[in-house]
């Protein structure tokens, strides 16, 4: 984007915004080409095995993945809120809480996870 984009206004145009609002389009295209109804528009006519062959596949960790991801955005609310201004404000003991309150897997002691998620920003 940054390269070959002709842009009046560079720092709003290409990766010079937000990061997520960057990711965002991406990965609705990722689930928008991955559906067979989507994939049939190329084949209305069934002439090809589009449809039966799409990248989609049940995934048996699916609702844990989806579930990470809705614990990562409450995580991601706490951390993006004031209660990070207080003194005794600790991300690691933020982290153990969500997942104590709404994780399906235990968080464990002694790590750190959060300082990993690239996508808190």
């Amino acid at each position: 984007h940054s390269m070959i984009g002709r842009t009046e206004y560079q720092n709003v145009s290409g990766t010079r915004c937000a990061t997520d609002f960057v990711e965002l389009p991406s990965i609705l295209m990722e689930h928008f080409l991955n559906s067979p109804s989507t994939l049939a528009l190329f084949d209305p006519q069934s002439e090809f095995s589009i449809r039966q062959n799409s990248n989609l596949h049940e995934d048996p960790c699916r609702s844990i993945d989806t579930h990470t991801q809705i614990l990562l955005a409450l995580l991601d609310q706490v951390y993006h809120s004031s209660a990070v201004l207080s003194d005794d404000f600790d991300s690691t003991q933020t982290l153990a809480a969500v997942y104590k309150r709404r994780g399906l897997i235990p968080y464990v002691p002694g790590t750190s996870w959060q300082t990993q998620f690239g996508h808190l920003f």
